[in-house]
Parts: structure tokens; C-alpha cells; sequence
């Protein structure tokens, strides 16, 4: 019997945990380290490693709008999935500079992408299939902003294409066992593939950048500081 590998865990998957894995260094350096994630079946095992590659430039001079790859490694080490996102700026006022994320697994196979749609309402995303057809759009509360870095919570809807049905889920929310903020994923159960899953992955860790990261940071940071008074 072959063992599982690269995208082959994500069958059968109905939901995952995303947890950032933070040191102490990393809350208090003045230039932003490279992310670490884990991610994981809801009090299960872990799929996945993902370590984020990007330059300590675009890190201190960029923050979380920078650019980066992301690699995903399966449980046998080898790289299941790579996520590549572009320097980009995150507010809607800038409309010719929409966020976008690319999704390869197998190493170099193409498998998707997600693409942010110009809004001034709630946030849009576009998630495309390797062939650039739009399988699901995903959408966000209104006072989701990108500029304040306060969404400590929030839940982004996965629809169909034509925005009719709820199809899924990503929710940024604090979990008590892991005393600490994670995303979870809640993936379609309908007609989905390992590939699309993927794609779904990619754009939880595109939000995490997005909305999330400054946010938690600063907060930690906060903590910890008023701890030591």
C-alpha cells in the first residue's frame, strides 16, 4: 500500500485548523521573521508544516502587504503545496494593485488561484480552478479593513460562483485549547476536489496576511509589555 502524500491528505478533510507557531523573538524583533503555521484536523493530527520564504526587506519595509512563498510539507516532508503572492497593497483605494495568490502543488503543478475583485463594500475574492474558471467567490463583513489591523474575529463566507449558496467557511476566532487565534476552514462537501481544497488553503493563509497578522502582533506585543510593568 503507498503511503498518503502531498495533496492525497486532503481527501476525505471536511475542516482544518490553521495555528500560527510563535516565538517570543518574533512578537518583540523589530523586523517581522518569516511565518510558521501548522495545519491541522480539529484536535487531530497535523497535515502539514507551512514555512513562509519572503525578503527581510519587504518585511520591515512592507509588513504584511509583502510578498512572499509559502510551502506546504506533508507528513513525509516533501513539499505538497506552494502558495506565491505578489507585493501588494491590501486597501481597496488602490484598485489597479488587487491582492492575488497562486497555488501549485506536485512542486511546479498549476492548481489555482485566488484573486481579490475591487470593492468598496464587504471584501470579494474570486477562487479559480487551474483552467482560470471561477469555482467559488468568498466574502467577508463590511467592517473588515485591512487598514486598522483590529479583526481579532471575523468569518469569511465561501459561496458558489454566483454568490447564491454558502457553500463554506473561514473564521478567525480564539480556540481555547490552543489558547490562542487560529483560522479554521470548513471546506465544501459538494463536488470538491483535493485541488480546490488547496486553493481554499491558499486563500485562508491570504486572509491570515490581509486581515490578520499586524492585528495579532501588536496585540501580543501589547501583552506582553504590560505584563512586565
Amino acid at each position: 500500500m503507498v503511503p498518503p502524500s502531498g495533496l492525497d491528505f486532503l481527501r476525505g478533510v471536511n475542516e482544518v485548523n490553521i495555528q500560527q507557531t510563535v516565538e517570543l523573538v518574533d512578537i518583540l524583533a523589530y523586523v517581522e521573521s518569516e511565518n510558521r503555521f501548522e495545519v491541522k484536523v480539529p484536535q487531530g493530527e497535523t497535515l502539514y508544516i507551512a514555512a513562509e520564504s519572503s525578503s527581510q526587506t519587504q518585511r520591515m519595509c512592507c509588513a504584511s502587504n509583502r510578498g512572499f512563498e509559502m510551502r506546504l510539507y506533508d507528513q513525509s516532508r516533501q513539499e505538497a503545496i506552494r502558495l506565491n503572492r505578489k507585493l501588494a497593497c491590501s486597501s481597496w483605494l488602490f484598485g489597479c494593485c488587487l491582492q492575488e495568490l497562486e497555488v501549485y502543488s506536485d512542486v511546479d503543478l498549476y492548481t489555482g488561484s485566488v484573486i481579490q475583485e475591487w470593492t468598496i463594500a464587504a471584501p470579494l475574492f474570486q477562487l479559480r480552478n487551474s483552467s482560470g474558471q471561477i469555482i467559488y467567490r468568498m466574502t467577508g463583513p463590511s467592517s473588515a479593513t485591512t487598514c486598522c489591523g483590529s479583526n481579532y474575529q471575523a468569518k469569511f463566507d465561501i459561496l458558489s460562483p454566483d454568490c447564491t449558496n454558502n457553500v463554506g467557511s473561514i473564521v478567525h476566532a480564539w480556540d481555547s485549547l490552543f489558547s490562542g487565534y487560529n483560522l479554521a476552514v470548513t471546506f465544501p462537501t459538494i463536488e470538491v476536489t483535493s485541488e480546490m481544497k488547496a486553493v481554499i488553503l491558499g486563500a485562508a493563509f491570504l486572509l491570515e496576511y490581509m486581515y490578520f497578522e499586524t492585528s495579532k502582533r501588536r496585540g501580543l506585543a501589547s501583552a506582553l509589555t504590560c505584563g512586565s510593568c
